[in-house]
C-alpha cells in the first residue's frame, strides 16, 4: 500500500501530495480545492451542504464526514490514498 506525504505551502495555501519514498510530488491541491495529477488537473475538491467532496470528471467519487467542513486536509489525504491505491 502506498502511503502519502501531505505538504503546504504557506505562500500559497497549496498541498502537495508525495508518495512516501518518492521525490517529486504526484498531487497538488490548490487554494480553490483544484486537484492536479502530475500537473493535469483532474478534479475538484467541493463543499457540499454540510461535506466535502472529491469530484473527478464532474463526478463525486469520494466524500468526507457530515458536519466535516474543517477537516478537509484530513479528507483531501484519505481521499488522495484511497486513489493512488486503487490500482
Amino acid at each position: 500500500m502506498k502511503r502519502l506525504q501531505q505538504t503546504l505551502c504557506t505562500k500559497t495555501d497549496n498541498f502537495s501530495y508525495t508518495v512516501v519514498g518518492e521525490g517529486a510530488p504526484i498531487y497538488h491541491v490548490d487554494s480553490s480545492g483544484y486537484l492536479s495529477e502530475r500537473g493535469k488537473e483532474i478534479g475538484k475538491f467541493c463543499l457540499g451542504d454540510n461535506q466535502w467532496h472529491l469530484r473527478i470528471d464532474g463526478v463525486i467519487v469520494d466524500s468526507g464526514p457530515e458536519n466535516g467542513m474543517f477537516y478537509l486536509p484530513e479528507f483531501e489525504m484519505r481521499a488522495l490514498t484511497a486513489l493512488i491505491n486503487k490500482d
